[in-house]
């Protein structure tokens, strides 16, 4: 059990699966921090603006998005709540322009799924793109101290983190979400900057050429994507945990078996002990939960 800040390792990726890191974790972990302040980098249309207010009310939403698909969404949830800001702004290591490209929005087959029509959680800053937007440095648009970073920037991230490093140096950012593709710098980026790393549940589609099915990890919940694609939530095989050698198992899972991606939970050696105990108090909730209802079942059969 992840009682005591001392089985936190830095230096490696520690597994979350035994905490039972899923979907639930970041809320739980929002919820606990009052009047914060958590930026969302990479809104798209909101849902994790919208889950993250009402699971701390106290607490308040600057959203960074360039895309006019999901701009209107955004503005629109900003005027029924102060809470939220709304920045219609790439966020990259310079301050500027760039282009931008969204490769797909959401078209009816997608919005039947329940996804936003015309909104897309696929733009990226690129060389190619068709679109002229708006860029900042982190560092250079908040100059306070920022309690929860969320990052899913379509494997901008490493450029995203450099320039929010003068912010990390200064008000300090406490804990980071952030989408993970196998990019090695980034991991060596947070690390570098006094991090200590967790993966959470992974999310796995079949590859993109060769096509295989997913393999039955478990638990193989299935998800729907934004993308049309039917991922399912599993747990791959990690056998590596040091930096470098998890990067080189991701790549060839990614490379060989599967498209997989999962969400890297960082948390600065500031907040470690602070972090222990809320690992501490999901599991001993959770096992409480299990002991109810294996109490209720033994019930049910006398």
């Amino acid at each position: 059990m992840y009682g005591l800040s001392e089985s936190i390792k830095a230096g490696v990726v520690n597994s979350g699966r035994g905490p039972g890191f899923g979907t639930l974790l970041p809320l739980q972990l929002i919820a606990q921090l009052g009047p914060a302040l958590i930026v969302d980098v990479g809104a798209a249309f909101g849902h994790t603006v919208r889950v993250s207010l009402d699971a701390n009310p106290a607490a308040r939403v600057i959203a960074y998005e360039p895309f006019e698909g999901n701009l209107a969404l955004l503005r629109a949830a900003a005027q029924d709540d102060p809470r939220l800001t709304v920045r219609p702004v790439a966020v990259t290591d310079r301050a500027g322009t760039a282009r931008f490209d969204v490769p797909w929005v959401v078209d009816a087959a997608r919005a039947a799924q329940g996804f936003p029509r015309g909104s897309s959680v696929a733009g990226k800053i690129a060389r190619n793109g068709s679109l002229h937007v708006e860029t900042v440095r982190l560092d250079q648009d908040i100059a306070e101290h920022v309690d929860f970073l969320k990052l899913d920037v379509q494997g901008g991230e490493l450029a995203a983190l450099e320039g929010a490093e003068a912010l990390m140096a200064g008000a300090g950012i406490d804990y980071i979400y952030i989408e993970f593709n196998g990019n090695w710098r980034v991991l060596r980026f947070l690390a570098r900057h006094g991090y200590v790393l967790f993966d959470s549940v992974y999310l796995a589609w079949p590859h993109r050429w060769l096509k295989w099915p997913v393999p039955a990890w478990p638990p193989g919940t299935p998800r729907p994507l934004s993308t049309g694609v039917t991922a399912k939530r599993v747990w791959p095989p990690m056998p590596f945990r040091g930096l470098m050698l998890y990067c080189l198992w991701f790549a060839l899972l990614r490379g060989f078996v599967c498209g997989l991606q999962t969400d890297l939970i960082c948390v600065h050696e500031s907040k470690r002990a602070q972090f222990a105990l809320l690992i501490r108090d999901m599991q001993l909730a959770a096992s409480a939960r299990r002991q109810a209802k294996a109490e209720t079942a033994k019930g049910d059969t006398c």
